[in-house]
C-alpha cells in the first residue's frame, strides 16, 4: 500500500490563505466574518507551522488559535450584543480598497524577492502579510477588539519568523501563552471600554 502525505503540498496554498485572510481582516467590519477569517487563518498557520517544525506543534497552534477565537467570540457577545457590525461595508473608502490592492501586490513582490528558496515562499508570504496587515489593523483601529486582532497577527508573524529557528517546546509554550494572554487582555480592555446600553 502506497502512503501519500499531502500536508507538505498544502503549504503553498496555506501561505496564500494566510495572506488573503490578513488582508480581509483589515477591511471586514462584521465580527462574525472576522472570527471565521481568524479560524481559517489559524488553520492555514497550523499547516505552515507543521511544515516548519512538527505537525504536533502545528496542531497545538491550531488549538490555541481556536481558544483565542473563542475568547474573542465571548467578548464580542458580551460587549456588542446584537451589534455585530461596527460600520457599514459601503463605508469603506475607495482609497482604502486601492491601498489594500497595492499592499497585496507589494507583499507578494517582497516575499518573492526575499524568499531565498522556493520552499520558503509560503512562509515568507504569510509572514510579510501578517506583519503589514497586522500593523495596518492595529494602527487604524479605534477599539481594543480591533487592535487585538492586529496584535494577534503581529504575534503570528513573529511565530513564523522564530519557530523555524527554535522549535523547542519552551519556545512554543511561551508563544502560545503570549497569544492567550493577548486575547485575555484584549477581552478585558474591550469590556472596560464598552459603551453602556
Amino acid at each position: 500500500m502506497m502512503s501519500v502525505n499531502i500536508l507538505p503540498a498544502l503549504a503553498v496554498p496555506a501561505g496564500y490563505v494566510v495572506l488573503l485572510t490578513a488582508a480581509l481582516l483589515v477591511l471586514v467590519p462584521d465580527w462574525r466574518v472576522i472570527l471565521l477569517l481568524l479560524v481559517a487563518q489559524y488553520g492555514a498557520l497550523a499547516l505552515l507551522w507543521g511544515q516548519m517544525a512538527t505537525y504536533a506543534q502545528g496542531f497545538v497552534g491550531l488549538v490555541v488559535g481556536l481558544f483565542t477565537v473563542l475568547i474573542l467570540y465571548v467578548t464580542v457577545r458580551q460587549t456588542a450584543g446584537e451589534r455585530w457590525v461596527e460600520t457599514a461595508v459601503a463605508a469603506v473608502p475607495p482609497w482604502q480598497m486601492a491601498a489594500l490592492v497595492v499592499a497585496l501586490v507589494g507583499v507578494w513582490g517582497t516575499a518573492v524577492w526575499l524568499a531565498p528558496e522556493p520552499e520558503l515562499l509560503p512562509r515568507t508570504l504569510a509572514m510579510a502579510g501578517l506583519l503589514l496587515f497586522g500593523l495596518w489593523r492595529f494602527f487604524s483601529a479605534q477599539r481594543p477588539l480591533a487592535m487585538g486582532v492586529g496584535s494577534l497577527m503581529l504575534l503570528e508573524a513573529l511565530m513564523l519568523f522564530y519557530l523555524p529557528q527554535n522549535h523547542s517546546a519552551v519556545a512554543v509554550l511561551f508563544l502560545t501563552v503570549a497569544q492567550l494572554a493577548i486575547a485575555l487582555v484584549v477581552s478585558y480592555l474591550a469590556q472596560k471600554t464598552a459603551p453602556t446600553h
